[in-house]
């Protein structure tokens, strides 16, 4: 792994990137490597993806205000990943799913660098995997008929929320006492459906990603990263093959026919920069220390009733 304290802000493209973002992508990139491979050894497909790919062929590396590396795999190829990952993926590294940490509620799997921190504001106290993370999507085939893909869509959009709900409870901070209502009564429903259906999270999980295969990705016309957004479906064509890439001091694999992928995502300009945010908002960042460490200050520093009456305060204002 890369020493960490000895980088420094730079310019990428006429752009500064600050000593703290340039460290997160150091690590991000240190990360990736280590998918890939594992990837490469047991020949698994794999491409960049969004902000990723647009990365390597707009600026051969990370978008200069980028936070994050976001990859995709076909179906066959993602699972075939989850079940070699334990063996695989070896600590510090923490290969994460709700099968791997029952808590963490993604569509999707997160590769985590557990002596870092990557925590979201809002589940600073859960007990999951909380360090720096690139993500992983699988790839799957899309239903031929739209009804299908509706009910679909609906199910998984259901199962998702169920599991975000049987988690520990704690009501929103929120000085609206509807909206806390209305998150008890989602609760209360939530925990309903699982008893009826005699389920866990785990089982959720496992009937959420059963949905997604049934629509077999190898002969599908259209496929998509459904399992984070049930929309934007692409043709299957884009990932008959790949072309490697540079990016930063690698290689990466892209889809063969990226272009077509990055119109859908960015539009047909999409070789001209435009300056945003980063991806992800309310995430506490420190690449230096490990997220047991970051937690167990911020449970500290906060409780429910000290932040509901910050907040109080903030609208009285």
């Amino acid at each position: 792994m890369t020493d960490l304290s000895k980088i420094q802000e730079t310019t990428i493209d006429g752009y500064h990137v600050s000593k703290t973002l340039r460290q997160l992508q150091v690590l991000e990139l240190d990360m990736l490597k280590e998918l890939l491979r594992v990837c490469e050894k047991h020949h698994l497909r794999i491409f960049a993806d969004s902000g990723t790919l647009l990365g390597a062929v707009r600026h051969q590396g990370f978008i200069p205000w980028d936070d994050d590396i976001d990859m995709a795999m076909p179906r066959p190829d993602y699972d075939l990943l989850a079940e070699i990952a334990s063996t695989e993926f070896k600590q510090p590294f923490f290969y994460q799913t709700t099968m791997t940490d029952p808590l963490h509620v993604r569509g999707h799997a997160q590769l985590r660098y557990s002596l870092s921190t990557a925590i979201l504001e809002l589940e600073y106290d859960l007990d999951i995997n909380q360090g720096v993370f690139i993500d992983i999507f699988p790839l799957d085939g899309v239903p031929d008929d739209k009804a299908q893909q509706e009910k679909d869509k609906a199910e998984t959009k259901q199962l998702l929320n169920v599991m975000r709900l049987n988690r520990p409870f704690k009501l929103p901070v929120t000085w609206n006492p509807l909206k806390m209502w209305r998150y008890w009564k989602e609760r209360q429903q939530a925990l309903r459906f699982l008893k009826q259906n005699n389920m866990t999270n785990e089982d959720c999980f496992k009937r959420f990603e059963d949905i997604l295969r049934s629509s077999n990705y190898e002969t599908s016309a259209k496929v998509g990263t459904l399992a984070f957004w049930y929309r934007r479906f692409k043709d299957h064509s884009i990932y008959d093959g790949k072309i490697m890439m540079p990016f930063e001091d690698i290689e990466i694999p892209a889809p063969i026919e990226y272009d077509k992928l990055l119109r859908i995502f960015f539009g047909d300009n999409y070789m001209t920069p435009i300056h945003e945010a980063g991806a992800h908002t309310g995430l506490i960042y420190d690449t230096m220390r490990p997220y047991s460490e970051v937690q167990a200050e911020l449970r500290q520093q906060h409780s429910w009733w000290g932040d509901f009456w910050k907040e109080i305060k903030k609208r009285v204002r």
